[in-house]
C-alpha cells in the first residue's frame, strides 16, 4: 500500500521525518554558537526532547475551544511522567509542538518576558498558556455548568461523562468521595435516584455501577411496556371471513385484515364485532364518538334519557 500523502504530496511519515530534522538542526546550530554552559544545557534538552517526542506528542494550533487548549495541557503533562524532564526542558519540548497562531502567541510571550536570557518553567508556562487560551471567565463559566449539571434526557453514560469532564473545574465539591457521590446523585434522573436510596454505598465507583444497574432494568421495563402495548393493538383486531388473509396498517392507526375476495376492517373489541371505526381503540365514548368521557357520562345520552 503507498502512504497516505497530504495535499501537498508529503507523506506523514515524510513531515514527521522533517519536523524531526528541523529540531536536530536547530540544537547543532544552538551547541555550535553557545559557551560551554549553555552547550550543557543544549544537550541536556537534545536527550529529553528525543525522548519526549517518541512519546508522539499532539501539536496544538490555537482557536477559541478552551477544552482543547486544557487537553492539549494534560497530554504534555502525561508525556512527562513517563521520563525524567526539568522544568525548563518540559517548556522546549512542549513549545516546539505550538503551531499557527499558537506559535505566533509563544514568539510574542518569549520576546515579551525575555525568555532567552530568563527562561521560565513549566508551571509558568502552564499559568501563560491558560490564561490565554482558558481565561478565568469561562473556567468559572464550566464552573457553574458542573453545580448545575442534571441528567435529563441524557443517558446515564453521557451524564456520567459530562459529570467527569465538568467536574474537575470545581474541585473543591467532589475532592473526597462522600462529596463526589452526594453531587453525581443530586444531578441523577428522580427513579434512578430513588433506586439508589435505598442502598448504602460508600464509593464513587460503587454508586455508578449501581447506578448503571438501575439504568439497565429501566431500558428493560420499557422496552417491555413498548412490545406489551404493540401486542395488545395488534390482538383487538381479529380476523373474519375465509380465504387468503393479511394485516394491514392505516393511517388512523387501525388496522386493517383483508381477504383475497374483500377488505374490511374487522373489530374483536369487547363492545361488538363491527366494521369500521372503533370507539374502543380510539378511547372514545362509546356513545356520541367524542374524546373525553366514558359512556356512562356522556351528555348526549343523559340528555337523551332526560
Amino acid at each position: 500500500m503507498a502512504p497516505r500523502t497530504s495535499k501537498s504530496g508529503v507523506s506523514k511519515k515524510e513531515s514527521e521525518i522533517a519536523i524531526t530534522m528541523e529540531a536536530i538542526t536547530r540544537i547543532i546550530q544552538e551547541l555550535a554558537n553557545a559557551p560551554q554552559a549553555q552547550q550543557s544545557r543544549s544537550i541536556r534538552q537534545s536527550i529529553a526532547f528525543d525522548k519526549f517526542y517518541r512519546l508522539q506528542p499532539p501539536a496544538f494550533l490555537g482557536g477559541t475551544d478552551p477544552l482543547v487548549a486544557e487537553e492539549w495541557i494534560l497530554e504534555m503533562e502525561k508525556r512527562f511522567e513517563y521520563f525524567e524532564c526539568g522544568e525548563e526542558d518540559k517548556v522546549h519540548c512542549a513549545t516546539f509542538m505550538l503551531r499557527k497562531d499558537a506559535w505566533l502567541w509563544w514568539l510574542f510571550t518569549r520576546r515579551t518576558m525575555n525568555v532567552h536570557e530568563n527562561p521560565i518553567g513549566w508551571e509558568q508556562f502552564k499559568n501563560l498558556f491558560l490564561d490565554s487560551y482558558f481565561p478565568e471567565t469561562l473556567r468559572n463559566d464550566k464552573r457553574r455548568e458542573f453545580i448545575q449539571l442534571e441528567q435529563g434526557d441524557l443517558t446515564l453514560v453521557e451524564y456520567e461523562r459530562e459529570f467527569e469532564q465538568l467536574s474537575r473545574f470545581a474541585p473543591h465539591l467532589v475532592d473526597t468521595d462522600e462529596k463526589k457521590i452526594e453531587r453525581f446523585k443530586q444531578g441523577l434522573r428522580p427513579e434512578l435516584g430513588i433506586h439508589l436510596a435505598a442502598f448504602k454505598l460508600n464509593t464513587y465507583s460503587e454508586v455508578v455501577k449501581r447506578a448503571q444497574i438501575a439504568a439497565y432494568y429501566e431500558e428493560m421495563h420499557e422496552a417491555d411496556e413498548s412490545t406489551d402495548q404493540q401486542s395488545n393493538y395488534e390482538s383487538h383486531w381479529q380476523l373474519e371471513g375465509n380465504g387468503k388473509r393479511g394485516f394491514e396498517r392505516n393511517e388512523d392507526n387501525s388496522g386493517s385484515f383483508y381477504s383475497d375476495n374483500k377488505k374490511a376492517r374487522v373489530c374483536g373489541g369487547s363492545v361488538e364485532n363491527h366494521v369500521g371505526y372503533c370507539s374502543e381503540r380510539s378511547y372514545a365514548c362509546y356513545f356520541c364518538g367524542v374524546k373525553g368521557h366514558k359512556v356512562r357520562e356522556c351528555p348526549v345520552k343523559n340528555g337523551r334519557s332526560t
